[in-house]
Parts: structure tokens; sequence; C-alpha cells
């Protein structure tokens, strides 16, 4: 992976990322800050309660489209609603 240090006035144009975690900020070519990181976050816990990923895709193009036009299933209700609220903010 890449990481970088982003400083706290500055907004990053770099485009590195796995597909599957993309913030729709990055998909819309924008700026960008530690916002997509806690975006990735939401993905990651969504993917460790469902086995799921949040948004998918056939090819990067429809990946990129369900991020920007789609919500992801809802997690399953045996889950604490906390959880769910957190990563429903997160997303």
């Amino acid at each position: 992976g890449v990481s970088k240090i982003i400083h706290s006035d500055s907004l990053e144009h770099t485009r590195i990322g796995t597909p599957l975690y993309l913030a729709p900020e990055l998909i819309r070519h924008e700026q960008y800050d530690f916002k997509v990181d806690m975006w990735g976050l939401g993905c990651i816990l969504y993917l460790l309660a469902t086995l799921e990923h949040p948004f998918t895709g056939k090819n990067i193009f429809h990946l990129g489209e369900s991020i920007l036009r789609d919500q992801p299933n809802p997690l399953p209700n045996k889950l604490p609603e906390s959880f769910q609220r957190m990563v429903k903010q997160l997303l």
C-alpha cells in the first residue's frame, strides 16, 4: 500500500488506493483530506460485519457509479444499533 502524512492545512490530489474503498471525492477527482480514511474505515467495518463489500461493480467504472449513487445494503439487525449507526455515518 501507499501511505503519507497529510498536513491539516493541505488538500491532496493523488489518486492512489484500492478501488473498493475509494471515497466519492476520489472518484469525482476532487481534492481530499483525512476524511477519505474514515470512508475506508467504514468500508472495512462493513466488510467485516457482512463479509461483503458495501459497493460493487463488474468493472472499475460501474464500481465508481455504485459508490456515487447507491446505498449499501443494511447491516444485519443482530449487530448493535450503535455499530450500525457508526458505519452508516462513516459511509
